[in-house]
C-alpha cells in the first residue's frame, strides 16, 4: 500500500494533493455537522461538501473512475440544490 501511494504520489501530485484537500473537506464537514447539531450552519455545510465532491469527482475522472466520478457528481448536483435551497 505505501509503495503504491509513493508511486502515485510521484506520477500525479496534484491529483494526489486535490484528493487529500477533498477527503478532508468532506471529514471537516461532517465534525462541522456533529459539533454543531441540532443547528448546524448548513451553508458552510454545503459549501465544504460542493467543495469537496468538485475535487473528487475530477480525480476520480482523471484516474479513469467512471463509477466513483458519477458518484461524486450525483452528490455535487444533490449538494447544489440543497445549497441554492438554503440561499432561497
Amino acid at each position: 500500500m505505501i509503495e503504491y501511494i509513493r508511486a502515485d504520489y510521484k506520477s500525479h501530485k496534484l491529483r494526489m494533493l486535490a484528493e487529500c484537500v477533498g477527503m478532508v473537506l468532506s471529514v471537516a464537514v461532517a465534525l462541522l455537522l456533529a459539533v454543531t447539531t441540532p443547528n448546524p450552519p448548513m451553508l458552510y455545510a454545503y459549501i465544504g461538501w460542493n467543495l469537496a465532491s468538485s475535487l473528487l469527482m475530477t480525480c476520480s475522472f482523471h484516474r479513469g473512475s467512471v463509477g466513483l466520478g458519477t458518484m461524486y457528481l450525483v452528490f455535487l448536483v444533490i449538494d447544489t440544490v440543497g445549497l441554492v435551497r438554503t440561499i432561497l
